[in-house]
């Protein structure tokens, strides 16, 4: 299995895409999918949440997420990346049942609803910001090519 043939693309330019602006990118939605996390605790579920508390705690849960680095070899971009996300969706899952006085369902429920979205925007800024045919503005496993 080979990796994505880069060869005729700025090779800066994709460092730039993935790496940094993606990363940045990836902050701020990943934010939004906290403050959706908290919004559906506090609102749907009527459980107490405190929003630095979740921010804290699902953001250290956020961390296995940085083992996307190694998607630069490629037969391990595809398995690494989604055991790192799904370590991230468990742990995240964990830090909300922590730091909320919902139940774990409850939990559970508002993380994956919360990933869903987090991936839906993550695939719109990869998606619509191409390079050649390869991703745009995203980081790890999110960073692939449309042409199938």
């Amino acid at each position: 299995m080979q990796g994505p043939d880069f060869q005729g693309l700025d090779r800066m330019d994709l460092f730039l895409r993935s790496a940094i602006l993606g990363s940045l990118v990836q902050t701020g939605v990943w934010f939004l999918w906290v403050y959706g996390v908290g919004w559906l605790i506090t609102h749907l579920y009527k459980a107490k949440a405190d929003f630095l508390e979740l921010v804290r705690t699902m953001g250290f849960a956020f961390a296995p997420v940085s083992l996307s680095v190694f998607i630069v070899v490629a037969f391990l971009a595809v398995p690494v990346g989604i055991f790192a996300f799904a370590v991230t969706i468990l742990l995240s899952s964990v830090a909300v049942q922590t730091t909320s006085d919902g139940d774990g369902g409850h939990a559970m429920l508002a993380t994956l609803l919360g990933f869903g979205g987090f991936l839906i925007v993550m695939g719109v800024f990869a998606n619509v910001l191409e390079v050649g045919t390869f991703g745009g503005v995203a980081p790890g496993i999110l960073f692939f090519s449309l042409d199938l």
